[in-house]
């Protein structure tokens, strides 16, 4: 078996083209930066996350554990916290950026994972490296880029345990994954999902399975609610400015306004309402059309939206971005995609092209990513690790509807998952007729 060097030498020799692309676009958007020192603040919650960094500057090491508590979840600003402290803002896009680089990397082992040769592996991180949040999030003090390294990273190692039937892959994949869950919580089942997929096909894996998952969470969340529960005498992950009562107080403003119910008094998201579970399930009972209403304008953005006014109306300022946060939102869930295409007609120019640039990319990605499930899920001896990974985007994507405002963005994780299912389709769809299948890449996969 080829050594973690060799295999780790050939996969960057693949990704080499990608990576150039990829390296040379941050380049040119690290000048952009330093240009416009604020546009790292342009990302969501990046003030309240700043002010927390802050909070722990001026607490000095006394008061560090107090303040975690009494902050809420640790992974939203402490991967960041060392290095703005030591290095600044750009400390942190450049490490940022760095996490990007693996992401890239790690999507180019997942397509070759799945089977794809090559040159559809590279075509796959060729693709990402156009995307949204590839773009833009590395550049912004948001969550994101920690986040989606932890999460594509655990994904491919899982991927690559039901190909190796190691032991020591799936361990690894179930480490990443807890890691994700730090970050973000959402993805707290997400090595379980991934763990009975491999103990249901690989016998081999069974124990380790149902092992490593389990063990996972009792370091997170387990050690941190024994930390609260022992200082506080709480039970649970802590106090959060978008927990699930404010979500689904999001949720039910929006409701009210498609509802028109009287009365209603909308919230203030910078100090946001709550709502019960109980109550919210009263108020979806006596309205449940414009419920289903807000969750099928959200599978519409989180599916069809490129993501074009956030890199290139918030993040770049190539026009100005609606003073309203909610306007497309509200749009869609009032009037539909005809209202938004409507309002995208009547806006300016430089809107309506950056919607057509992203909007080809966004295209390429959808019709390669269905072709590219097609393929792999008929390709036997790739069909357990195809079938791990579509069952963790699967629940990355209903994890996400919990919440109340769910937003393209929310996306950007599963977006190297989807090039690397994008590379194999799109490689597919234009061989040439009489044209072999490309082989099955093997298991020495890096």
């Amino acid at each position: 078996m080829p050594s973690f060097r060799t295999r780790v030498v050939a996969l960057i020799a693949v990704a080499r083209a990608p990576l150039l692309v990829y390296l040379i676009l941050h380049a040119g958007l690290f000048a952009f930066d330093l240009y416009n020192p604020d546009a790292i603040m342009r990302g969501d919650r990046t003030g309240s996350r700043l002010e927390l960094i802050e909070q722990v500057r001026q607490a000095g090491p006394a008061g560090l554990g107090p303040l975690f508590l009494a902050t809420g979840l640790p992974g939203d600003y402490l991967e960041a916290l060392p290095i703005y402290l030591v290095l600044g803002p750009y400390g942190v896009i450049v490490f940022q950026v760095l996490a990007g680089v693996a992401t890239l990397l790690f999507t180019v082992a997942l397509a070759r994972s799945l089977g794809a040769c090559d040159r559809a592996a590279a075509g796959a991180g060729l693709l990402y490296c156009m995307l949204p949040g590839s773009l833009m999030d590395p550049h912004l003090l948001v969550t994101e880029s920690f986040y989606t390294v932890f999460f594509i990273g655990g994904l491919w190692a899982m991927t690559h345990a039901a190909r190796s039937h190691q032991r020591g892959d799936l361990w690894l994949g179930a480490f990443l994954l807890i890691l994700a869950a730090w970050v973000r919580p959402q993805a707290l089942p997400f090595g379980l999902v991934a763990a009975a997929a491999l103990a249901w096909a690989v016998p081999r894996l069974r124990w380790d399975a149902l092992a490593a998952p389990l063990l996972m969470l009792v370091l997170f969340p387990g050690l941190w609610i024994l930390w609260r529960y022992l200082e506080t005498g709480g039970i649970g992950l802590g106090p959060s400015s978008f927990d699930i009562p404010v979500n689904l107080r999001i949720r039910a403003d929006r409701l009210a306004l498609v509802a028109q119910i009287p009365g209603w008094v909308q919230s203030d998201l910078t100090h946001p309402s709550r709502t019960s579970p109980a109550e919210f399930m009263n108020l979806a009972a006596r309205y449940p059309r414009a419920l289903l209403s807000t969750y099928l304008s959200d599978a519409v953005n989180f599916a069809g939206n490129p993501g074009a006014n956030a890199v290139f109306g918030r993040y770049l300022g190539f026009y100005a971005p609606m003073t309203d946060l909610f306007f497309w939102k509200h749009t869609m869930d009032s009037g539909g995609f005809p209202a938004v295409a409507r309002a995208i007609i009547g806006g300016n120019s430089r809107l309506v092209l950056a919607i057509l640039v992203t909007s080809v990319v966004h295209a390429v990605l959808v019709i390669g990513a269905a072709a590219g499930t097609w393929r792999v899920i008929g390709l036997r001896p790739v069909r357990v690790a195809a079938a791990v990974v579509l069952l963790v985007c699967l629940a990355q994507t209903l994890v996400v509807f919990v919440s109340g405002l769910v937003r393209w963005s929310h996306r950007a994780p599963l977006e190297p998952a989807l090039a690397a299912l994008a590379g194999i389709g799109i490689a597919w769809i234009l061989r040439r007729p009489g044209e072999r299948p490309a082989p099955v890449a093997g298991s020495e996969v890096a």
